[in-house]
């Protein structure tokens, strides 16, 4: 039977700083045994250290559900928004965000609003329910559950094998101490999260004094639902047993929660045997999100693992399912500059075998890469003046880039 992976804040020690309780987030983890040791096995053979320069895009919907439209609980496109770029922030150690650690590792692996449901119609990536089935208060209630998922008809109009559901929800358990809850496969794989931990105090969103009702500010930087993502794509904490510990050997093993703030105390709480310090600014730990700066190596590998081989989620990342999502093909490939394509000419496009190639005159020859939207190598290659027809009768229909003189053209093979 499918297990869950669930998330919860509760009050848990106090710091001198504060009179009254800090609250840190905890996580029980049930998961399936088949599909955890089936993703524990292709982690042992297949660790790596860098990136594959395979990008893997997952569509989402988040799902505003409240019964008070006009109440802070109906949060906004602006903090949405920011959350997406806070999560590909992160996934990918973007430059001048917080995962810019040595220790950290790009996943290749970005986020994106759905623009399309399940039946073709246009979308913002939005849903906004007014329902008074908004509250989760027993942790794990499969009455509840099912109620969140019906008024939003997820299993008809947002397929799990198709999105990342994000349900937004006005209360959570333990008078919102539960912060967020993360399902890694099963019918009900996606996230749940509180509306008061979606985004960052410093998005330059309207309105956003409500963040972290907690009151201790310590989970305002839209940290919650990167963690929560890392387990719908079965990450393991970092800290929950000295062995076996999360199957990830560049993670060091440790046992339970580290202290508030990101102090140095932090290094030597809870070592395992053969650890010689506790990382603690991992993603997966409790630490407060201004803490949180990384993904290791070994993580990333655990991640892009599920989307290549449990069947449950391996479509998600589909060329296909990035069209019928709505995807935005125009971000997924630019040129070597960043720049949009201007002289690079391809006809017929669409086409069906062959392409002509147009390019400047005074070029000799000039390489080529077929790639596809995910920025895999299909095909390579020269063209000249004298030979510029392509024969890509091999390719599967889809929607690929050529990427030729610092250009790249979108190409729709039919």
């Amino acid at each position: 039977m499918r297990k869950l992976l669930l998330c919860l804040t509760i009050g848990l020690f106090t710091s001198q700083l504060f009179a009254q309780t800090r609250e840190i987030a905890i996580c029980g983890n049930e998961y399936s045994d088949g599909l955890n040791e089936q993703v524990s096995a292709l982690l042992q053979a297949n660790r790596t250290t860098g990136t594959t320069g395979v990008l893997y895009r997952i569509p989402v919907v988040f799902h505003v559900l409240t019964d008070q439209p006009s109440g802070v609980s109906n949060i906004s496109d602006c903090i949405i928004q920011n959350q997406i770029t806070i999560l590909n922030n992160c996934f990918r150690r973007k430059a001048g965000t917080p995962n810019t650690n040595a220790a950290g590792a790009d996943a290749e692996i970005e986020f994106y609003l759905a623009r399309k449901n399940n039946s073709g119609a246009a979308i913002s990536g939005i849903n906004r329910i007014n329902t008074a089935n908004c509250n989760y208060t027993t942790v794990n209630s499969s009455t509840q559950i099912s109620a969140i998922r019906n008024a939003v008809s997820a299993s008809t109009n947002w397929p799990n094998n198709k999105y990342l559901n994000i349900f937004v929800l006005k209360t959570m358990p333990n008078s919102n101490r539960v912060r967020g809850q993360a399902w890694y496969g099963g019918g009900n794989m996606g996230v749940f999260v509180h509306y008061s931990y979606v985004g960052s105090k410093n998005s330059g969103c309207p309105n956003v004094s409500y963040l972290d009702i907690t009151g201790f500010k310590a989970y305002d930087l839209g940290m919650t639902v990167v963690h929560e993502v890392g387990h719908y794509l079965n990450l393991l904490h970092t800290f929950d047993n000295c062995t076996p510990g999360d199957g990830c050997t560049d993670t060091p093993p440790v046992t339970g929660v580290p202290n508030p703030l990101c102090g140095t105390d932090n290094n030597t709480k809870g070592l395992c045997s053969g650890a010689t310090s506790r990382q603690w600014q991992n993603y997966l730990d409790y630490t407060d999100d201004a803490c949180m700066d990384r993904f290791t190596s070994c993580q990333v590998t655990r991640m892009r693992n599920v989307l290549t081989s449990n069947s449950q989620y391996t479509n998600i990342v589909t060329n296909n399912n990035f069209l019928a999502t709505g995807g935005d093909i125009a971000t997924s490939v630019r040129n070597v500059n960043g720049e949009s394509a201007t002289t690079l000419q391809v006809f017929p496009n669409p086409f069906n075998k062959e392409i002509q190639i147009s390019f400047e005159n005074k070029l000799q020859s000039v390489n080529y890469q077929i790639v596809t939207i995910f920025g895999q190598s299909v095909q390579t290659g020269q063209l000249t003046r004298t030979q510029k027809t392509l024969d890509l009768s091999k390719l599967a229909p889809g929607v690929y880039f050529i990427k030729a003189n610092n250009q790249s053209v979108k190409i729709i093979k039919q």
